[in-house]
């Protein structure tokens, strides 16, 4: 098996949006702040974004959705409404973002699981709500 090393004038070329980084809260097995890049990186920041409450930022008082105190109890009925939001909130706040496209689903059985998809780059991440458990969720094991 041969190894291809890049002369100087090789470009590497990047997706849209691997070049973008996100630092977690927690840290890695070198006891560094975790980094996630990519659309996984993307997912985060519009989690954030969604389940930030307006007003946290002094500077931008209307950024932020606020999920859980403001759609705790209500989101099943008002998920036009929190759709509706989520795109304006996207459009105005995250604008390098307005490619990626965010839809809102409950669990027919139990109205209290909301399912939040995140579509970026023709793939699908999905995350769970619960408001019972007040638990966020990631479908599959994103980082």
């Amino acid at each position: 098996m041969a190894l291809i090393t890049p002369r100087k004038d090789d470009k590497i070329v990047f997706t849209k949006f691997e070049q973008y980084k996100e630092h977690l809260l927690s840290i890695n097995e070198f006891n560094k702040p975790k980094v996630v890049n990519g659309p996984i990186a993307i997912c985060y920041k519009i989690i954030e974004l969604i389940l930030m409450r307006p007003g946290t930022y002094p500077t931008r008082p209307y950024m932020g959705i606020g999920l859980v105190e403001n759609y705790r109890y209500t989101f099943m009925d008002r998920i036009d409404e929190l759709q509706a939001l989520t795109d304006e909130q996207i459009r105005i706040y995250l604008p390098e973002f307005s490619s990626v496209k965010v839809n809102y689903d409950t669990v027919l059985e139990n109205d209290k699981i909301l399912i939040i998809h995140i579509f970026v780059d023709d793939t699908v991440y999905s995350v769970t709500l619960d408001t019972d458990r007040k638990t966020l969720t990631w479908l599959l094991d994103q980082g």
